[in-house]
């Protein structure tokens, strides 16, 4: 879990920071920049710290309560009850951050596409008091649950997509948006490992659950083998060295079990603690990746990217906030 919330913040930074600390090498760079570039700068790094880091917290908070009502509602004793409610607050507390940047963007020079996932997002996470009285009475399915929750994780996303779509840089928008496609597939994984630590707990498989798990199973493939050959080779290159083959053959061989296995009301057939491992230790290598692919501008030698530095990621994939409880096998590496 420790991994997957690191991984979580990273995520942010190469929606967000690159444009921005990019743009930052631009102005270095060129002694003669235009005044319309300057602007375009300080718009950017006000977006950042305006709506960025917001957002990016409450998809933070989002994902860790997603797994711990899932586990809740797979077994409703008392102690997941508690975990449960204090992510609940850890969330009100994000969401509140959240609608005070939204205020703030609303009113400023942000683009309408920006307003417009900004409003939306809004709409979305409201949702969730709802959500967490039908979580509460037990009045509503895992799997509904997990796409409640995965509907506000997609507004976010779409809050810091269009911030991104905003810049003039081409190269910058592009190598952002592969990676942040590559970033995708670990939120399905996540969606994923929701789905089957809920069921296995539960001691339940559905017809319904496993429709869900085999479409996010194609979902998560087929983002991730779309990223790539959009990456620059460079950055490509973090990918298929941090993204254990060896894990991801365990994560793909146990998908292909549970999919395979199609008696009815049968438990997902994988060991739960290996399973974990596997997502964990596929999260973790996304994440190294994105951290690699990130940094890596400051080496490149480009223009845009020979000032860049190490600012502080202020969303899912970066820095941190400490997760409810350690995750299964998260400290073990994969070679």
């Amino acid at each position: 879990m420790g991994l997957r919330r690191r991984s979580i913040r990273l995520r942010i930074f190469l929606l967000v920071a690159i444009p921005i600390v990019s743009l930052m090498g631009l102005y270095a760079f060129a002694a003669t920049i235009t005044a319309s570039d300057a602007i375009n700068l300080s718009r950017s790094t006000t977006l950042k710290n305006a709506i960025g880091t917001p957002t990016g917290n409450l998809e933070a908070a989002v994902d860790a309560e997603r797994l711990v009502a899932v586990v809740y509602l797979a077994a409703p004793v008392p102690s997941n009850l508690a975990g449960l409610q204090a992510q609940e607050r850890k969330t009100a507390q994000a969401q509140a951050g959240f609608k005070a940047a939204a205020a703030a963007t609303m009113n400023g020079s942000s683009s309408p596409q920006v307003k417009q996932a900004v409003t939306s997002l809004l709409a979305e996470s409201a949702g969730l008091t709802s959500l967490r009285s039908q979580i509460a009475s037990q009045s509503i399915g895992r799997p509904q649950v997990i796409t409640a929750y995965a509907n506000v994780v997609a507004a976010a996303d779409n809050v810091l997509d269009d911030t991104i779509l905003q810049e003039t840089n081409v190269s910058v928008v592009t190598q952002s948006l592969a990676l942040v496609r590559a970033g995708q597939s670990e939120e399905v994984a996540l969606e994923e490992d929701a789905l089957i630590n809920g069921d296995a707990i539960a001691r339940t498989f559905s017809a319904a659950d496993r429709q869900q798990f085999a479409q996010l199973v194609g979902a998560r493939r087929t983002i991730y083998a779309q990223s790539l050959p959009d990456m620059q080779p460079v950055y490509r290159a973090y990918y298929l060295r941090d993204v254990s083959p060896r894990a991801l053959a365990a994560l793909d061989q146990m998908e292909n079990t549970i999919i395979a296995d199609a008696r009815p009301g049968r438990v997902p057939p994988v060991s739960l603690p290996s399973w974990n491992l596997a997502v964990g230790a596929v999260s973790a290598g996304l994440s190294n990746a994105s951290y690699q692919a990130a940094t890596g501008w400051r080496a490149s030698g480009t223009p845009c990217s020979r000032s860049l530095t190490r600012i502080g990621w202020p969303g899912r994939r970066c820095y941190a906030v400490s997760p409810p409880w350690p995750r299964p096998g998260s400290a073990t590496t994969w070679s």
